[in-house]
């Protein structure tokens, strides 16, 4: 992601500190209540994110650690503790938004997290998470070099038979694409788009099996006749 793009993505983060926890909270995803936010994230995480596939290779995820790629306000890594004993989330933060969504996760997980900032991965150890996932997040960066640097640190940080679910808009062509023009317009609409090929060489590079890419289902599970989502989930696993 280049400088201008991250910073200013950094910078409306920011501007929202101070605002009421659905301003704040509507930002990364669209809803308009606190009860709303947690609800949302139960179903995104316990329908589309912990599935049944995952817990073939990862086992009872009751005490073990998973990571989060973007994890914005935190709405998922709060549902993902109340089954994971410890969780790591990554995200494009200033100090002041970390330090919101931090006290946000202290009110009933305190002590369970670390929220990193996506410029200090290498503070998470060697083979420390079992399972680690990014929802709907890295449509957002600007090139699949900085998709990769994500991948390359999978490859580092996940366990012996871990599981990664990272969803991404799928390019239709054997070279990952983006969107500029896209971005200019409104900088949260999809713009990169990760073909298979090139995921896959990421994945071998650092180590990593792409096991599966299948389409995310419908944008809404509760509504069986509404959009399907523009989302594919590449399933990873570490050998």
């Amino acid at each position: 992601m280049n400088l201008d793009i991250k910073e200013s993505w950094k910078h409306a983060a920011a501007e929202l500190v101070e605002k009421d926890d659905v301003t704040f909270n509507a930002w990364f995803d669209a809803t308009s209540s606190r009860e709303q936010t947690v609800a949302n994230a139960a179903i995104d995480f316990y329908h589309r994110i912990l599935d049944p596939e995952v817990y073939q290779y990862i086992g009872d995820p009751r005490g073990k650690t998973c990571l989060e790629i973007g994890c914005g306000a935190g709405r998922l890594v709060n549902v993902a503790l109340d089954v994971f004993g410890y969780a790591y989330g990554i995200d494009i933060y200033d100090q002041r938004v970390m330090a919101r969504v931090s006290e946000y996760l202290s009110e009933r997980h305190d002590g369970k997290f670390s929220i990193i900032d996506g410029d200090c991965l290498e503070s998470i150890p060697n083979s420390s998470v079992d399972f680690a996932y990014s929802f709907i997040v890295f449509q957002h960066m600007h090139s699949f070099d900085e998709a990769k640097k994500y991948v390359d640190m999978l490859g580092r940080v996940i366990k012996s038979n871990g599981c990664c679910k990272l969803f991404c808009v799928l390019s239709n062509s054997c070279h990952s694409l983006v969107d500029h023009k896209s971005y200019e317009h409104n900088n949260r609409i999809e713009t990169l788009c990760v073909s298979r090929p090139d995921m896959l060489s990421a994945c071998t590079e650092a180590g990593l099996k792409l096991v599966s890419v299948k389409a995310a289902g419908l944008k809404k599970l509760w509504d069986v006749n509404g959009p399907p989502s523009s989302q594919h989930i590449f399933t990873i696993v570490k050998p």
